[in-house]
């Protein structure tokens, strides 16, 4: 996992042999999840705050993004 300086979130999946790429947005939720302990309730409140917007809005690209790793071989832990 790499944070590039321009804020970006740069993933490898061995299961894919392949870079993922992501803007700022994914970097914060990558980086609120891992300081939540991969509790994602705790994650959306967190950025929620931070961005000043609905939870329930945060939640629904959390939930999206994380959709989209579990496809692409980055992400295999099922509580989250």
């Amino acid at each position: 996992m790499t944070v590039t300086d321009n804020g970006c979130l740069e993933l490898y999946s061995e299961w894919a042999d392949e870079v993922y790429r992501y803007g700022p947005p994914a970097a914060a939720m990558w980086i609120a999840l891992q300081q939540h302990v991969g509790q994602p309730d705790l994650a959306v409140e967190a950025l929620a705050k931070l961005w000043e917007t609905d939870p329930v809005w945060v939640r629904f690209e959390l939930d999206a993004w994380l959709g989209e790793m579990r496809a692409a071989g980055l992400l295999f832990w099922d509580d989250v």
